[in-house]
């Protein structure tokens, strides 16, 4: 059974859920904590049973004995970065449930205000020890997992797997390119993320405005809680309508036609960053920061893509892709032959069977 939150990862955890379903190996269900959201109704179309717990929030202790029941009917619980509520729901199910837990998120700190986050994270932790084992979709998320969550017991890496075919672009260039108010003259820099602090699109937003190209344009597709700011930056250092925010896109594949390179300038708080490989795999050279460890298992410098070390550096790089686009186009095709290779759903449906066997037979999660 999968359990996991409706939000940033749940395009991930649908992929995960639609190839394990089509390799039908496992009998798989679905819980969801929340019921919105589009891959919560995407998720519906697989025809998997769905456990609907309704909760409101990481607190919601609102429990349904006849879905604890049902829940005691899986062998494995296996929850994706979850609240403290979820986990009890799985403990309530019984001690004969093999609990796992994936991390799918990098290092974080939260302020001494932020009493809710600091509070759920200490239930967390505790929690934890109650799991029979641990894996993570990042070498990164390892880390968060050691570092932070003080677990010292074996750790599966689990990468990703991205569904190529959900990537091909639904609408012609030109028409995206008039929706958008492009010539296709200009240089075009392009992000997707959620628009949340550790994404740092304000640094991108700084390095863009530093880059010296006469005819360019950043087009940022999220939405988030950063908006506003980013905003008020974009106008503060870029000419009027130099700076394109999309809000959130029906298909990221339409906007990466007219991209001529993707940044991810996430932090360390970063953990796989689905969106700098699926612009990678479209063939468009990607460029993220020195510090964000997890982004740096996709990308080599001068290789698979651009690592940049700080803001200046990210300005410089922008110029080097528009000044270079035979060096750029080539260093972009071996980064999706690498993404195709390394993140295929053949291999992320043969890693987590192998787990879910491990699992079963006690091998998986010992000190």
């Amino acid at each position: 059974m999968g359990s996991g939150r409706i939000g940033g990862q749940e395009r991930a955890q649908y992929q995960l859920f639609k190839a394990l379903l089509a390799d039908g190996g496992l009998d798989l269900a679905v819980a969801l904590a929340q019921d919105v959201g589009l891959y919560a109704e995407k998720i519906k179309t697989l025809g998997l049973p769905i456990l609907q717990l309704n909760m409101k929030s990481g607190f919601d202790l609102g429990f349904k004995p006849a879905l604890i029941r049902e829940m005691k009917g899986y062998d494995i619980h296996h929850l994706h970065d979850p609240s403290p509520n979820q986990i009890i729901y799985s403990l309530l199910a019984g001690s004969r449930v093999k609990r796992c837990l994936t991390r799918r998120g990098g290092l974080f700190s939260y302020p001494r205000t932020a009493i809710k986050k600091r509070l759920k994270f200490t239930l967390k932790k505790l929690l934890y020890k109650r799991f029979d084992a641990f894996s993570a979709n990042s070498g990164n998320a390892i880390v968060s997992l050691r570092r932070q969550y003080g677990i010292d017991r074996e750790i599966t890496l689990l990468y990703n797997g991205i569904d190529f075919g959900l990537l091909t672009p639904q609408r012609l260039p030109a028409e995206m390119r008039n929706s958008l108010g492009l010539t296709g003259e200009e240089f075009v820099v392009g992000t997707a993320s959620r628009l949340v602090d550790f994404k740092r699109i304000d640094l991108l937003i700084r390095a863009f405005a530093r880059a010296a190209i006469a005819e360019k344009k950043l087009v940022i597709c999220g939405q988030g809680k950063e908006m506003g700011h980013l905003r008020s930056l974009a106008g503060n250092l870029c000419r009027p309508d130099q700076v394109i925010f999309t809000g959130e896109v029906p298909h990221l594949p339409d906007f990466h036609q007219l991209m001529d390179c993707f940044v991810l300038p996430s932090s360390s708080a970063e953990s796989f960053g689905n969106a700098v490989v699926e612009a990678m795999y479209g063939g468009i050279p990607g460029i993220i920061m020195a510090d964000s460890a997890g982004l740096l298992e996709h990308i080599r410098d001068g290789q698979t893509g651009y690592v940049a070390r700080d803001e200046n550096d990210l300005a410089t790089i922008i110029e080097r892709i528009y000044k270079s686009p035979s060096e750029a186009g080539q260093i972009a095709a071996q980064g999706r032959q690498y993404v195709v290779e390394k993140y295929s759903l053949a291999n992320m449906v043969r890693a987590y069977t192998d787990f879910y066997l491990r699992v079963l037979s006690g091998q998986e999660g010992k000190g």
